[in-house]
């Protein structure tokens, strides 16, 4: 069901106009005539400043600026926060990011995954930083509206097995309902065996191109580095804030690029497969191999690009 701000997306879920959210916090607008399940995630409340901005503000000191909200979104019932801060409303959350980054408020109280998305989707991420120490800790939900309460079991158990399959964890992080954290003074960097490009030699030391490759750029840009050898599931889960930060290099695919974020490429490897030459002349294309065995292979090159993550 389309709806078109805020208000009109929990006041719909409130009357029974719609059934279901997933993601939402308990909000009092909800609380009378729907039942929420277990917790899906943990979220924290920072105003969001321009990261020019930022230094020297903290959450518990920041008065008498202008501050965006989005009612009824989580944010605008900060009470003590808002009233010493001038409050400027708006009915959407791109709109209130907008006017922070076009210097028409001086910060945005919302939601941190969606502030964060839409400046991410915009790629202006770099430019807006989160103000600690946050207002308030909370759980998101899913909500359910009462009179359809005879799912709530199921969609529990539903949401169990996700948690149990990390497929909830793999959600929870491509739509950046797990804030990234700010960058550390040491970036670690995971190290998985894949000679050349990452080496792990028997005295634990690593090496090869990719390692090399962030060494150089760590000397021009004075990043400090620490290197780490990570598993296998480390290496496929890619860089998170418990883990790692850096990947030495990775293939960029569409997958990738929904949840990571990638250099300039370092290398442009071109790989090609072989055949026995009596078929050589009759494979030239792609489609020629949908009828063939694994032997069969393209006469022309595959380019694969790789990027520090």
């Amino acid at each position: 069901m389309p709806v078109t701000s805020s208000r009109d997306f929990v006041q719909a879920q409130a009357e029974g106009r719609t059934d279901l959210i997933a993601g939402i916090a308990q909000l009092p607008a909800l609380r009378n005539s729907n039942l929420f399940s277990i917790p899906i995630s943990s979220e924290t409340l920072r105003p969001m400043m321009r990261a020019d901005t930022v230094q020297g503000h903290s959450t518990a000191t920041l008065s008498g600026v202008r501050v965006g909200i989005v009612p009824p979104a989580v944010g605008s019932e900060q009470e003590a926060f808002l009233a010493r801060n001038t409050t400027v409303n708006f009915t959407t959350p791109e709109s209130a990011v907008m006017a922070l980054l076009s210097h028409r408020v001086d910060a945005v109280l919302i939601p941190e995954p969606v502030a964060f998305n839409i400046a991410k989707l915009a790629s202006v991420d770099g430019r807006v930083s989160f103000l600690n120490p946050p207002l308030r800790q909370f759980d998101r939900f899913v909500a359910l509206h009462e009179s359809r309460a005879d799912l709530m079991p199921d969609i529990e158990a539903a949401l169990d097995r996700m948690k149990q399959d990390r497929r909830l964890d793999a959600l929870l992080l491509k739509y950046f309902l797990d804030i990234p954290l700010p960058a550390p003074d040491v970036l670690r960097v995971g190290v998985y065996p894949s000679p050349p490009y990452q080496v792990i030699n028997a005295d634990g030391q690593v090496s090869g191109f990719a390692v090399d490759v962030l060494r150089g750029l760590a000397r021009r840009t004075g990043l400090q580095l620490e290197f780490q050898t990570i598993s296998e599931e480390a290496w496929l889960r890619g860089p998170q804030s418990d883990t790692y930060d850096i990947l030495p290099a990775a293939q960029i695919t569409g997958s990738r690029q929904a949840q990571m974020d990638f250099a300039h490429p370092i290398l442009a490897a071109e790989q090609s497969l072989f055949t026995q030459v009596e078929l050589a002349d009759r494979i030239t294309r792609p489609e020629d191999l949908s009828a063939r065995g694994s032997g069969c292979v393209l006469t022309m090159p595959l380019r694969r690009r790789w990027g520090l993550h």
